[in-house]
């Protein structure tokens, strides 16, 4: 039997971006159990900042279809309600950025200019990877950038209780820009800012894309250590 380091080394490993779901609905006993879960996550005072819209079932259909549908119209999607990413990408992130890239579009059998594939690919995000469960974070507007940390540590609690229990995640930001018709399909509060979305469910093993693994630098790149 695995020690409580193993198992967390485990569930730490396992945890992946999926990116192809099996069409298998998650128990909503079994859904309740991550979130029970993933509430244990540290926050600042206690203030557990984060809120969660789950859409599953027809929920879930009306809120691809208002992204769909934003998606094309004639007008550009709505500005991010925060910056998530830089204007410029120093190195090293933008190297790094760059190899996932490849990585994932070789998998996939999409070929550098080939836009359209990749469009192709980007829209599989719009649709959560058709994952069963839907998930939109948000956080009070009216809160600082603590928040953010904390609403971080409960994405991340939510991930490793997901693996726990055989599901997987994806952490999404790609419908950030999306924000208004999330907000509309789902009755959002206006001082709630979307974050992001995750996609839940169980993990399609035969999907190729799904063998894409990120590599991670050596502790020796990110953390400098002090003993005077």
């Amino acid at each position: 039997m695995q020690n409580v380091s193993e198992t967390i080394r485990t569930v730490l490993a396992e945890r992946r971006s999926t990116r192809a779901f099996l069409g298998r609905k998650v128990p909503p006993a079994l859904l309740e159990r991550i979130l029970e879960a993933a509430s244990l996550a540290p926050s600042g005072n206690n203030t557990q900042p984060w809120t969660l819209d789950v859409a599953t079932g027809a929920a879930r259909a009306r809120l691809l279809d208002a992204i769909a549908k934003q998606q094309s119209a004639a007008s550009p999607p709505a500005e991010l309600e925060y910056p998530y990413y830089p204007e410029i990408w120093p190195e090293p992130f933008l190297s790094r950025r760059r190899a996932l890239g490849w990585e994932l579009y070789d998998l996939i059998g999409v070929q550098r200019g080939d836009r359209e594939g990749a469009l192709a690919h980007h829209n599989l995000n719009l649709r959560f990877f058709d994952a069963p469960v839907c998930l939109i974070v948000s956080v009070d507007r009216r809160l600082g950038a603590a928040a953010y940390i904390d609403v971080g540590c409960f994405m991340q609690s939510l991930a490793l209780a997901a693996v726990s229990e055989g599901l997987a995640t994806c952490l999404q930001a790609a419908i950030a820009p999306y924000h208004a018709a999330v907000r509309q399909a789902l009755n959002i509060d206006p001082v709630q800012k979307i974050i992001c979305g995750i996609a839940l469910g169980y993990a399609d093993a035969g999907a190729q894309i799904n063998a894409l693994r990120s590599e991670r630098e050596a502790v020796s790149t990110f953390a400098r250590f002090h003993h005077d």
